[in-house]
């Protein structure tokens, strides 16, 4: 390359410095440098932003697990209690019907509790049992106006009282599941 300062040496060589060379050579190294940062830069951003994206895609993935992990732990619990309280009843009954077998005293009170519930004094009174009941009970303790009979379709504990104006149904599970509050 050819380069005249001034238009009288026009003819002479004039040979570019090598000190504008160098200093041409470092800015366009610098240039290439800051460019290769500035690329290093981005990628770094967009690097980080699929990693934000990533870890929220995943974050909402966790929470979608940890919700259904609740609802299932619920559901699995209120399957226990409901599993318990059945357990329960059935307990109570058995011990129940145990207790009526080994003392009819005690049939004798839940129907006494009963026939306090007609209002009308001498009203003639149809007591229902089961036939293990009916088997087990001692009729003449009971006042003239109340008649005893077998239904087929009651278990043990279970009474039923009726009236010419009322009927009252003492089934043993309603019981149970009335103080249990179920």
């Amino acid at each position: 390359m050819i380069i005249y300062d001034r238009e009288e040496n026009f003819g002479h060589w004039k040979f570019p410095s090598l000190e504008n060379s160098q200093e041409t050579t470092e800015a366009q190294t610098q240039a290439e440098t800051d460019d290769q940062t500035n690329i290093d830069i981005e990628n770094l951003k967009n690097e980080a932003e699929v990693l934000r994206l990533d870890y929220e895609n995943k974050l909402g993935l966790l929470n979608n697990i940890v919700h259904t992990v609740e609802k299932t732990l619920a559901k699995l619990e209120d399957d226990i209690i409901n599993g318990i309280e059945i357990v329960i009843e059935i307990l109570t009954k058995k011990i129940i019907q145990q207790a009526i077998s080994v003392e009819p005293e005690l049939l004798k009170k839940m129907i006494d509790e009963m026939t306090k519930l007609v209002k009308k004094e001498k009203t003639q009174i149809t007591i229902n049992l089961s036939e293990s009941d009916f088997n087990m009970i001692n009729t003449t303790l009971f006042e003239s106006h109340i008649t005893f009979n077998t239904q087929h379709d009651l278990q043990p504990g279970d009474i039923k009282l009726s009236t010419s104006e009322v009927d009252i149904c003492g089934l043993l599970d309603k019981r149970i599941s009335k103080l249990m509050g179920i």
